[in-house]
């Protein structure tokens, strides 16, 4: 239905998936008893396939049955419904903590393996990232693979051991990046306009970089932003003005987040009709 009546509209839609994370909350019961993780959990809860943090619950990237699993997921979609493209969220190693894949890093080891396990677990997401492109071209080569990963390029790198630079500067992993730089111009963390220097600073000849902006922000508390956490009431006008940034910056696009927002009227005095930032994006030079 989703398919049908977008395309009805001239609308592409791209079939989003969290390959790694299975359920929002680390409760066995809060799974699907007919899935492979609820399989895979009552069948030996320290299984090392499945990872369990304080909240959540999700697959191992450094099993390769596990990603097998996920890529017949996607191959399912594209088969069945005639999506635009898969794109993927920003969930990949949960945590740091050695212990998560503790057996399998000692085989890796064990059968001559020399990487540290920092740049095995790299390895890993990078093959499931480049295998899900190759997937979806040699489905259909028009369709799209896209990624939507956190802001922190160096957090990416370090903590999720996701190589964005990678996905952006070589061909064979992304059509385009979303980073998610859902921040405003005084985060003191993460301003939004050296964020966006960052990632348009990056080499990306083979993918296109599309900030992600955050409309679900507007009129409320950024409590982690320091010095900047009144921002987003203050400031009527930081959508239009992150846009026009990314105008300036020559990015490829823009995507915003969350769509729910453009519903609610109250959040209309921050960026008035969806329809004056897309003319305002139109008529620009770049």
């Amino acid at each position: 239905i989703a398919v049908r009546e977008a395309h009805n509209r001239g609308l592409e839609l791209e079939a989003w998936i969290n390959p790694y994370r299975i359920s929002n909350s680390s409760d066995i019961q809060s799974i699907q008893q007919e899935s492979i993780a609820y399989e895979i959990i009552t069948s030996d809860e320290n299984d090392e396939r499945i990872i369990k943090t304080e909240n959540c619950l999700y697959y191992n990237p450094s099993y390769t049955d596990i990603q097998s699993y996920i890529l017949c997921c996607i191959r399912e979609i594209l088969l069945n419904y005639n999506v635009d493209g898969i794109h993927i969220d920003d969930y990949f190693y949960p945590t740091t903590d050695k212990k998560i894949d503790e057996e399998i890093y000692a085989e890796y080891i064990s059968q001559g393996g020399k990487l540290s396990l920092e740049d095995f677990r790299r390895i890993n997401i990078n093959s499931l990232v480049s295998s899900i492109y190759f997937i979806v071209k040699n489905y259909n080569k028009d369709l799209v693979f896209t990624i939507s990963p956190a802001a922190d390029i160096e957090k990416n790198y370090n903590n999720l051991y996701a190589d964005v630079v990678l996905w952006a500067s070589e061909n064979g992993y992304a059509d385009y990046i979303i980073p998610q730089l859902y921040y405003g111009y005084y985060n003191e963390n993460m301003p939004f306009e050296e964020s966006l220097d960052e990632w348009t600073g990056l080499e990306s000849k083979y993918c296109k970089i599309i900030p992600g902006l955050s409309l679900y922000k507007c009129g409320k508390e950024d409590v982690f932003a320091g010095k900047g956490k009144n921002e987003w009431i203050e400031n009527k006008k930081i959508i239009y003005q992150q846009m026009n940034s990314c105008i300036e910056y020559g990015t490829s696009g823009i995507a915003f987040y969350s769509a729910s927002v453009l519903y609610n009227n109250s959040e209309d005095i921050y960026f008035n009709k969806i329809t004056d930032i897309v003319n305002n994006w139109n008529s620009a030079e770049t």
